[in-house]
């Protein structure tokens, strides 16, 4: 039946550890050649070709040309909420320590995902927002407070502008 939903083969697509460094390293919008994605994912160009071709056929990565190069992004914005909401649930599990790579290191530090800020200094921004009272959250969500909008304003930030967008305005 086609109208089912097949968690199973998405999960066995981003299970895979270097299609998930691949995924990982395009949460930051840009588009990235095979090239690029190979070396981040430390594997072969030959073995990076198959990994997109099972990530394009999955729907989780769209490829544009661009003369004779071709590159990959992520096909949609759930695709990152996805990633994201899978790093939420490993990071509260012990991981053995390994070495990280600069890149590796430099994501789970700060990265910018889609329109929004992540990593470790988001968690950060979040956290500090949440203590001086500007962000409340409550049964899962989180909400600007009336305060948290005076001083976004203050800065200089358009609020409206930001809100008419679809995506969520504040993500926990």
């Amino acid at each position: 039946m086609q109208d089912r939903v097949d968690i199973a083969s998405v999960a066995a697509l981003i299970g895979d550890p270097s299609r998930a460094l691949m995924l990982c390293a395009l949460m930051d919008g840009r588009a990235r050649t095979a090239t690029e994605l190979a070396q981040l994912a430390r594997v072969s160009p030959s073995t990076a070709s198959l990994h997109l071709t099972r990530l394009l056929e999955g729907k989780l990565l769209a490829v544009e040309a661009q003369g004779r190069h071709r590159y990959y992004r992520l096909r949609d914005p759930a695709v990152s909420a996805a990633l994201e909401s899978l790093m939420v649930l490993t990071a509260a599990r012990p991981e053995p320590p390994r070495a990280l790579s600069p890149a590796e290191r430099a994501l789970r530090e700060a990265r910018m995902c889609y329109d929004h800020l992540a990593g470790a200094r988001g968690v950060r921004l979040t956290r500090a927002m949440t203590e001086r009272g500007l962000l409340a959250h409550e049964d899962g969500e989180l909400w600007l407070t009336e305060s948290g909008e005076r001083q976004l304003q203050d800065f200089g930030i358009d609020l409206a502008a930001l809100r008419r967008r679809r995506r969520a305005f504040v993500r926990g």
